[in-house]
Order: structure tokens, then sequence, then C-alpha cells
């Protein structure tokens, strides 16, 4: 009998642990960073290349708030990285955020500039 209650008190804790676990709260999923390629396409310096690194198999959505269009990109290949194409000039604003599966993050801002690995390429012209 008391072999019986120790084995029941050890399955209800067991099924306590597990369960505190599921409800426990999840972080939220992080913005992808300031993308690290903007660039504009030689033949048609009203698009530019934006890209930078996401978390594999995401979702990600570059808007252009300035002129109120965007692009979505879906990392299918699982790569972390996205590069899309968005009509812009120089020196409006915009905003990158990523989805996966049920989840969004929230919106990382950024300025349309010519910016390359090495950083802006010139800091002093949207100012």
């Amino acid at each position: 009998m008391l072999r019986r209650a120790v084995l029941g008190l050890g399955l209800l804790a067991t099924l306590a642990c597990v369960a505190s676990s599921c409800l426990s709260p999840t972080l939220p999923l992080p913005p992808p960073e300031e993308p690290d390629t903007v660039q504009p396409l030689a033949h048609d310096p009203d698009v530019w290349t934006v890209g930078g690194t996401c978390i594999p198999g995401a979702i990600v959505e570059v808007f252009n708030d300035t002129q109120s269009v965007g692009s979505v990109f879906a990392d299918d290949q699982r790569t972390g990285r996205y590069s899309v194409e968005v009509r812009a000039k120089r020196c409006d604003l915009a905003w990158v955020k990523q989805d996966v599966e049920d989840e969004s993050s929230g919106q990382t801002s950024f300025v349309i500039q010519e910016k390359n690995s090495a950083g802006v390429e010139d800091a002093g012209a949207c100012k």
C-alpha cells in the first residue's frame, strides 16, 4: 500500500512538472536585425535591393512607410538570409519584420540609403 502511494505521488509530481512547463511563458519572436545590404538597382534607382539575416524558414516583410509599398520574402531554403526589391527613394523610412509559423516579430526600422557589410556608405546623406 505504501509503495502504491509513493508511486502515485511520484506520478502526480511528474505530471505537475510537465503541466507547468507547458504553461510557462515563451519568449517573443525577436525582430530581425537592421538590413546589412541596401542598394539601388543600377538600371532603376527607384528600386532598391534590401537584404539581411532572419530566422531560418521565416517569412520576411520589408515595407517602405514613406511610399506605402513593400515586399515579402519566404526563406523556403532555410538559409537565414533574405533579399527583396522594394520601390523607394533615398532617405525613405522603412521597416522589416519576420514571421515564423504563427508568431510575428516586432518591426526594425531603417532608412533607405546605400549600405553594405562595411556599413552605411554616406552617413550624412539622410540627416
